[in-house]
């Protein structure tokens, strides 16, 4: 059926006539206010174009429209918007988008019609939707409720901006997050250390900072290739994520370095020089474990890079506030961490009352 032979069940069409039978109600209207024949028919005429204008919009919008009740069924939808949920017209019409399951969040559903229950309408409102095949994507919507044949109705204009988030999460990505190993990357720990350094200041608080740098890395990359090198590192970024404490950031610092930021020592869970003894020899010991690389490759404790250890020097400093800037924060776990260097490797230097300590 053509789009403009839907006037009989469009919502956007009146019924019409045609124009050699003209209406009562229209003949009525005429002879009430001395309206000639000739001027009703170019005012029926007009009105004729302008529906058809306005449907002819409405089914080759690029932006998706649909018309529905104010129990959410639809009574039409263009075929933009069957695009981007995926269904045929006959599937869509007569029923409501709860029942096809396109809301992902039904809360978010609530939200929106209290917000037209109180405003009757509802702009630049985004929310998630899921297609027929299950996909799901993002949408951004203007929601008006207009009268239409002498009742309320709800018209929804959506815009697919899906391929939109997810370019701008990539970019998010890319600027905070380690490409190899999907960790935090350096740009992000100093911007958390500085707002974390900030807090302290405000409130008293005390932070944990623990640099870690893997022992001998280069002999493994020599032994074993670069390849295998990387899938070291993906794999310690995995064990530091999994020993990491609540409120952790863990970052790749660059090349072999590790930092995590232990973003609050509370008090409650014990002293906090204590907490942090704790927890860098659980990561000393996490990370000393086998590494199956591959079928031909492993790393156990006990041998040389070389021939197969990972090992790690670890250096720790409290932040307290008294800190002029992240970045002395980071030279005090990196003084720390060079003295585990010299002192043998494989173990544990804090970094505590501006000066240097076992632990």
């Amino acid at each position: 059926m053509d789009d403009f032979d839907r006037r009989a069940t469009d919502p956007l069409c009146v019924a019409a006539t045609s124009p050699g039978a003209p209406s009562p109600a229209a003949d009525a209207r005429s002879q009430r206010f001395g309206i000639s024949d000739g001027a009703r028919r170019a005012t029926d005429a007009a009105l004729r174009q302008s529906e058809q204008r306005f449907a002819a919009v409405f089914h080759t919008s690029r932006l998706g429209i649909g018309i529905s009740r104010l129990n959410g069924a639809f009574v039409e939808i263009n075929d933009a918007m069957l695009k981007m949920y995926g269904y045929a017209r006959e599937e869509v019409i007569g029923r409501t988008a709860l029942e096809l399951g396109m809301w992902v969040d039904p809360e978010r559903r609530q939200w929106l019609l209290q917000r037209m229950r109180q405003e009757g309408k509802v702009n630049d409102f985004e929310m998630e939707f899921r297609r027929k095949d299950g996909s799901i994507g993002t949408l951004l919507c203007d929601v008006r409720i207009v009268p239409l044949d002498g009742q309320d109705h709800m018209i929804g204009m959506v815009q697919d901006i899906s391929e939109q988030k997810r370019l701008a999460s990539m970019m998010q990505s890319q600027a905070y997050l380690d490409p190899l190993t999907q960790l935090a990357n350096r740009r992000h720990l100093h911007e958390r250390l500085a707002t974390i350094l900030e807090d302290c200041r405000a409130h008293a608080r005390r932070a944990g900072l623990m640099l870690i740098d893997l022992d001998h890395f280069k002999a493994f990359n020599d032994a074993f290739g670069h390849v295998q090198g990387d899938r070291m590192l993906i794999e310690v970024a995995r064990r530091l994520d999994a020993a990491a404490a609540p409120q952790t950031l863990v970052a790749r610092f660059g090349g072999d370095e590790f930092v995590l930021l232990i973003e609050d020592l509370d008090d409650a869970h014990g002293e906090p020089v204590s907490q942090m003894r704790h927890l860098s020899e659980r990561i000393r010991v996490t990370l000393g474990g086998p590494y199956p690389l591959d079928e031909s490759a492993a790393v156990a404790p006990g041998e040389s890079a070389t021939a197969g250890r990972l090992s790690a020097s670890i250096g720790v400093t409290l932040i307290t506030g008294k800190e002029s800037d992240a970045e002395m924060a980071l030279r005090h776990a990196d003084l720390a961490m060079y003295r585990a260097k010299r002192e043998g490797r494989d173990c544990v230097r804090f970094f505590v009352g501006w000066r240097l300590q076992d632990f």
